[in-house]
């Protein structure tokens, strides 16, 4: 009969005989680890701020973003470039804003429209700025547009084909109506105005 003690170092030994090394390479399945490299060639998505757009603004085919932002003061926003040395736009009585971009063969660069809401929330007033020089101009003064005439179909403005120098746009005011329970009415009206800067 065999001594308990030996019979549990010859089973000890022969376990640890059978046992793999934690820090071997060989794999039981496909041999020893290759090392794998990337070959994901998807250009990096870039990451534009809050409420951003992109355009050719100065002609070049090099376009930057534009982003609205408010003031530190609390009152009005302003639109800043991804360029810091291009100054800011002030919308002093905006309390929000959404940026779009206005493309047009008549125009050499793109033209970036702000659509701000007012503290009065049945309007919205549009700026259209042009980038001439290093600096933004207004294209033309900024106009307003009652809620009641807003639509998915409404072209704020456009320019005027009969007059490359123009651009036309649409704008409410306010009408006495004797017809209205209100004994009033909002009339979206329309003009052709010159550009104040091409």
């Amino acid at each position: 009969m065999m001594n308990p003690l030996i019979f549990l170092i010859i089973s000890f030994f022969l376990l640890s005989c059978g046992t793999p090394s934690k820090n071997s390479e060989e794999h039981v399945i496909g041999g020893p680890k290759d090392s794998v490299e990337s070959t994901d060639t998807s250009p990096i998505e870039e990451t534009l701020p809050y409420g951003a757009v992109r355009g050719d603004f100065m002609g070049s085919n090099d376009s930057f973003y534009v982003y609205p932002k408010k003031n530190k003061h609390g009152t009005g926003m302003a639109l800043f470039s991804e360029h810091e040395e291009i100054g800011k736009i002030s919308l002093p009585k905006a309390v929000a804003t959404k940026l779009e971009v206005y493309s047009d063969e008549a125009f050499p660069t793109d033209i970036l429209v702000a659509r701000t809401q007012l503290e009065d929330p049945q309007f919205n007033k549009y700026h259209l700025f042009i980038f001439r020089e290093g600096r933004w101009l207004p294209l033309v003064n900024g106009f307003a547009i009652h809620k009641s005439h807003m639509s998915d179909t409404l072209r704020p403005f456009w320019r005027d084909p009969k007059d490359a120098t123009k651009v036309v746009r649409h704008y409410s005011v306010f009408d006495l109506d004797t017809s209205s329970d209100e004994g009033y009415t909002w009339r979206l009206l329309t003009e052709s105005v010159p550009m104040l800067n091409r």
